[in-house]
């Protein structure tokens, strides 16, 4: 069977992210709702865990739909619990936009969903709300440099400690 987009997606991030940090992919539950679990995988750093969804589009916009509610509800579930140092992120892909990719918080992601009169993410939205992560082409598949995400982070907690 062949893989698809978002498949092929996800491996290429977390083949990067492995070279850096320790991943732990999350089996994908899938059900007739969509998937249950919290995110593709995880991301460990020092004292810290992010929880990463990849989501891949060819279009210029990601439709709602691509996200199930079952998923929303364990990411806020998680995220209700208020644990320090454990992020939920979506890192978006627009494969025929010069493969642009952004990652954004999941509090942005459910916000605009709730408040869009629209039905999808614009890529413009992601490039105003989100922060790009630069990307290579290898043969047929891309590099992702994962190192912004956490030096982003490390910032971001530098400001919170002081």
């Amino acid at each position: 069977m062949a893989k698809g987009f978002g498949k092929k997606f996800e491996e290429d991030l977390v083949r990067k992210a492995d070279d850096i940090y320790d991943v732990h992919r999350i089996r994908d539950v899938q059900g007739y709702f969509g998937s249950a679990s919290i995110a593709d995988f995880a991301i460990f750093d020092w004292h810290t865990k992010v929880y990463i969804e990849a989501k891949t589009t060819k279009g210029k916009s990601l439709p709602f739909g691509n996200i199930s509610d079952t998923q929303r509800a364990k990411q806020e579930e998680k995220a209700d619990k208020g644990i320090a140092n454990v992020y939920i992120w979506f890192i978006v892909n627009f494969r025929e936009r010069n493969n642009q990719t952004f990652y954004v918080d999941h509090k942005e992601i459910w916000d605009f969903i709730d408040n869009a009169d629209r039905k999808s993410f614009p890529l413009s939205w992601f490039q105003t709300k989100g922060l790009q992560i630069p990307c290579n082409i290898r043969t047929s598949r891309y590099d992702y440099d994962l190192s912004i995400l956490f030096d982003n982070l490390k910032d971001e907690i530098k400001d919170r400690n002081d």
